[in-house]
């Protein structure tokens, strides 16, 4: 019973296990104190994959929030919600890694405990689509067509789609014309 120990640490995280690509994800995240002293200079700490946006402003990129907490008492759980807006290709797993990191009292040693929230991106707000020749002749022209259909509940605005040729490409024509170059 007086033993001080992580294990004695619990962190809890829940959400949805499929989101949709923009659409905002909120997490709940639980952590309680078993041991029979006080963590001291708690931080919980939120680590993102790339892409991420904040909920609150979507200009603005997430790698790493940090939430800290004075202290918490045996016994005691504190929660934090979570909010982050996510984006990545259809059908990936993505993870956020929560970490908490607290001292105990008389200490200058640092413990930490991480678990990973797993979720699976479910769709994406727009669908890109190339329909082209499965053989061209060199010197012979070809014609290749795009479409990107919005699946969106709102407007998508400022989008940019560039098209990359190979090497030895000559560029003729498009409908719509490109606002920049020829891609």
């Amino acid at each position: 019973d007086n033993l001080v120990s992580p294990a004695n640490v619990t962190l809890m995280i829940t959400g949805p296990e499929i989101v949709k690509v923009g659409e905002p994800m909120t997490l709940q995240v639980a952590v309680g104190n078993r041991n029979p002293v006080a963590l001291k200079s708690v931080d919980l700490i939120a680590e993102y994959p790339p892409g991420t946006r904040s909920a609150l402003d979507l200009n603005k990129t997430l790698t790493r929030e940090r939430w800290p907490r004075e202290s918490i008492n045996p016994g005691e759980t504190i929660n934090q919600t979570i909010k982050a807006v996510v984006f990545g290709e259809k059908d990936s797993e993505q993870r956020i890694v929560v970490t908490i990191e607290y001292r105990l009292a008389d200490s200058n040693a640092i413990f930490n405990k991480s678990a990973p929230y797993q979720y699976l991106i479910s769709d994406s707000p727009l669908s890109l689509a190339v329909d082209s020749p499965a053989e061209v002749n060199a010197g012979q022209p070809f014609t290749f067509k795009i479409e990107i259909v919005s699946k969106a509940a709102s407007t998508l605005q400022d989008l940019v789609l560039q098209v990359e040729y190979p090497p030895g490409f000559l560029y003729q024509t498009a409908s719509p014309a490109p606002s920049c170059g020829n891609n």
